[in-house]
């Protein structure tokens, strides 16, 4: 044996020591982003332990406190306006297999982020008008009284109207439209905040 080879049990030991060490960053990885898992963890290694754990949160490093929805209506050759409807693809219903297996999760985020970009931008609208009162509560009939112009070439605003315009039946329309809406679970009512302009489809 070369003097430089290490013995066979003090591999072995080698071994085992980082299949564990793995073994167990990987479950602790997995379960850190279960609250009572987590508050378990930070007290057995502290807060300075429990950051060189990756928290693989999908809304990092904060989970979401509200819900956007996404509603249009069209407007017909008559000029007649149809009614509210939702977009299902956008309602994140949980399965058996939510956990490991959500792709519409991916359409969701993106609606999620164009809505949270917009209700920033409304929000700091709001901000600048020193005689206005600033709120979540915003009303529909204000909805549009701030200035539109700088949001209809923004890249959230195009993307929602890109996506309603091509939803089934949006095409034989004239116009679309669509509604913004925030809501919570602490909340029993969700409110608008944000309206668009109609435009031709």
């Amino acid at each position: 044996m070369s003097v430089f080879q290490s013995p066979q049990w003090l591999q072995s030991i080698f071994t085992w020591a980082v299949i564990s060490t793995l073994t167990i960053w990987t479950v602790a990885t997995s379960t850190r982003v279960f609250d009572p898992v987590r508050e378990r963890l930070k007290a057995v290694i502290g807060e300075p332990g429990l950051s060189l754990i990756p928290s693989y949160r999908f809304f990092a490093p904060e989970p979401a406190r509200y819900d956007f929805h996404l509603l249009y209506r069209t407007k017909t050759e008559d000029e007649r306006v149809t009614d509210w409807q939702h977009c299902d693809e956008f309602i994140d219903f949980p399965s058996q297999l939510h956990w490991a297996w959500n792709p519409q999760l991916y359409d969701t985020k993106a609606m999620f982020d164009y809505a949270q970009s917009l209700y920033e931008a409304v929000k700091d609208e709001k901000e600048k008008d020193d005689d206005a009162e600033v709120t979540d509560d915003v009303s529909t009939s204000s909805l549009q009284q701030i200035d539109m112009e700088d949001y209809v070439v923004s890249t959230p605003y195009i993307a929602l109207l890109n996506y309603v315009s091509h939803l089934p039946g949006v095409s034989d329309s004239k116009e679309v439209q669509y509604l913004i809406v925030r809501g919570s679970l602490r909340e029993e009512e969700s409110k608008p905040f944000f309206l668009s302009y109609f435009h031709e489809v």
